[in-house]
């Protein structure tokens, strides 16, 4: 009997890890933004590739007003839900949340809905740009 209830707990926790949540596949590939304006005094470029297993890696620079821009490398995990894209950051394990629409093929607006940065800015959004399609050297490497 304990090994029934042990093997049922461990088919429930595998079963429930494996899920898989879902994601838009328009969003998967290599993609580029930047803005100016968004906040004061800082302007913003970044270039992500989102990957059809729900990762993504982001490089991120931020150039304030008359300063030297500072670079960050982001790993996380990303998926959609209800007009919804969400981005898990491993280094901050923080959630952004946006609402997304699909513009066309190569491009895709963003509307923040929360995320613990401080945006000073209600309004928050941008658009990123499709740069390379059927890019998937994430899980080619195997």
């Amino acid at each position: 009997m304990k090994k029934l209830i042990l093997l049922s707990f461990i088919w429930f926790s595998i079963f429930s890890y494996t899920q898989t949540k879902e994601r838009d596949n328009r969003l998967v590939g290599s993609w580029q933004g930047s803005e100016k304006g968004n906040q004061e005094g800082v302007a913003k470029y970044w270039v992500q590739q989102r990957y059809n297993d729900g990762t993504f890696l982001l490089l991120f620079v931020a150039v304030p007003d008359g300063e030297e821009g500072s670079a960050v490398v982001d790993k996380g995990e990303w998926w959609t839900e209800d007009g919804k894209y969400y981005e898990l950051h491993y280094n901050t394990k923080f959630i952004d949340t946006y609402f997304y629409e699909i513009l066309d093929d190569q491009h895709v607006k963003f509307r923040l809905v929360q995320s613990s940065r401080d945006f000073n800015n209600s309004e928050y959004e941008f658009i990123d740009t499709k740069l390379i399609d059927g890019l998937d050297y994430h899980n080619s490497r195997d």
